[in-house]
């Protein structure tokens, strides 16, 4: 009777252990992210990993274009999104519309063009061409901004606009960058006036022609 005992308490054991091996299986399965790149895709320990890092390390492996857009659950993410366990990461490379060529990042197009952040400013000023997503991720249509450019190097086009800061409207209304701010922020100043990607940790900056058309009919 004993030795039946014995086998029981050895058989209840394995039971005990096999529920805890089945229940920790169950735990890393869904701590597990799938990732997916066309015909490239597998399941990783990416729980709580931003995109961005997904990205690097995938990089090669997956040959991830770096104009590849990044989505969870069929919805555009951005690169600093963080991951859960059991979701699916899918990079799509973004071709736009037919015709259109690659979506270039803004970092993207100022390596290729050999910009920096004053200069895109600028561009976008004059009409860069833009696709913005839900996410606030913005893109930019490769075979659009090389006609833009070569429609920006034609010695027949207008010089940029001039473009000026708070400490320039602040004067002339007699107040503070404050207060010029909180204007923007109210709408009370022309959004047409404000140069786009300017603001929100950036410096604001307008186009003074319109700024300045702004002023004199206060």
């Amino acid at each position: 009777m004993t030795e039946n005992l014995h086998r029981t308490d050895q058989h209840l054991a394995a039971q005990k252990r096999g529920q805890a091996n089945e229940a920790s299986s169950e735990s890393q399965s869904s701590q597990l992210v799938r990732v997916v790149h066309g015909p490239n895709e597998g399941f990783y320990p990416v729980h709580n990993k931003r995109v961005c890092d997904v990205r690097r390390a995938l990089f090669q492996a997956f040959n991830i274009s770096k104009s590849a857009m990044a989505f969870v659950g069929g919805k555009p993410v951005s690169e600093g999104y963080r991951l859960e366990g059991g979701q699916v990461l899918e990079f799509i490379r973004a071709m736009g519309i037919k015709g259109l060529g690659e979506l270039l990042t803004p970092e993207e197009l100022q390596e290729q063009w050999r910009i920096d952040g004053q200069e895109y400013e600028e561009l976008l000023v004059l009409g860069l061409p833009i696709v913005r997503f839900g996410t606030g991720a913005v893109r930019h249509p490769e075979t659009a901004v090389d006609e833009f450019m070569r429609q920006l190097g034609n010695p027949n086009q207008s010089k940029p606009p001039e473009l000026v800061g708070t400490p320039y409207v602040a004067e002339r209304l007699g107040c503070t960058t404050v207060w010029i701010t909180q204007l923007i922020r109210s709408g009370d100043i022309p959004q047409n006036c404000v140069v786009p990607g300017t603001g929100n940790g950036k410096p604001w900056k307008f186009i003074r022609v319109r700024i300045d058309e702004w002023l004199k009919r206060r």
